[in-house]
């Protein structure tokens, strides 16, 4: 009932009412800009030199605040200006029917590192690494495997083992399939990129590891990326399916990795 009426409450506070939509250029306030620049997650701003290229010519960005905070950026968009974009495509790829996002995983490494620290309580317990890998692991650490990878993937430290990498693709790959198409909140994907992409009808099409090697991606999913593919005839079908019955489309590489996961583990 609480969420029911807070649910509410929100709504109202945040209608259309009472946002405002505001152009941003180089002339915004500087807290504006410098906002926009420290929340930016998707493409990370590089510097002021980059900030100034966006808001920019050939390029617009808006965003919405509200009545109570003015300039409080909430929702951002960025545009970029071009003619004839979409006749230029058909005409230099007349068969393009597949389209993909190269998409950030936030809250990956959180997760894991509650998992992590949940098995250190309980001693003895593993379910996320098979017998065999935490040999390999552990030799590699000299250490726990669980209390020295909750140390080791809070850092960026652990990219510079060779080995280390190597032995951690395996778990780290199947652990980030499971978080993305299994953990749930109400019933949808936990990860607010992937349930952006799922109920836009996207699929959940590949993990790939050590993508985005920065630091901001390996504090925030080991490294980890995902693709989420576009089927221009399917996403009307797989929207619904998502949002109606809260199926996941994924691909062959997601759900094996999946299956892999449930073999070890009884989350």
């Amino acid at each position: 009932e609480m969420n029911g009426v807070l649910k509410g409450m929100l709504s109202e506070w945040f209608s259309s009412g009472f946002l405002s939509l505001e152009r941003v250029t180089w002339h915004s306030p500087c807290e504006v800009l410098q906002r926009i620049s420290e929340a930016e997650a998707v493409h990370p701003v590089k510097n002021w030199m980059d900030m100034k290229r966006r808001v920019g010519p050939y390029r617009r960005c808006y965003f919405f605040s509200h009545c109570s905070t003015p300039e409080e950026p909430l929702i951002v968009l960025h545009v970029a200006l071009t003619s004839d974009i979409s006749n230029n495509i058909q005409k230099e790829f007349p068969h393009l029917g597949a389209f993909s996002s190269l998409s950030p995983i936030p809250g990956f490494t959180k997760w894991l590192l509650g998992l992590l620290n949940s098995q250190t309580k309980e001693h003895g317990r593993n379910e996320l690494f098979t017998d065999s890998e935490c040999k390999e692991i552990t030799e590699i650490t000299g250490g726990p495997i669980q209390e020295t990878l909750k140390v080791m993937l809070s850092t960026s430290e652990w990219v510079k083992s060779e080995k280390l990498v190597l032995a951690l693709q395996a778990p780290l790959m199947r652990l980030c399939a499971w978080y993305l198409y299994g953990e749930k909140h109400r019933g949808f994907a936990l990860n607010p990129v992937a349930n952006f992409h799922l109920q836009n009808g996207a699929v959940m099409w590949r993990i790939n590891w050590m993508a985005d090697s920065s630091l901001r991606g390996l504090t925030g999913s080991c490294g980890l990326m995902v693709n989420y593919r576009y089927y221009l005839e399917e996403t009307g079908p797989n929207s619904i399916a998502y949002l109606g019955s809260k199926n996941i489309k994924a691909s062959e590489q997601v759900l094996s990795l999946v299956a892999q996961f449930q073999k070890n583990s009884k989350l």
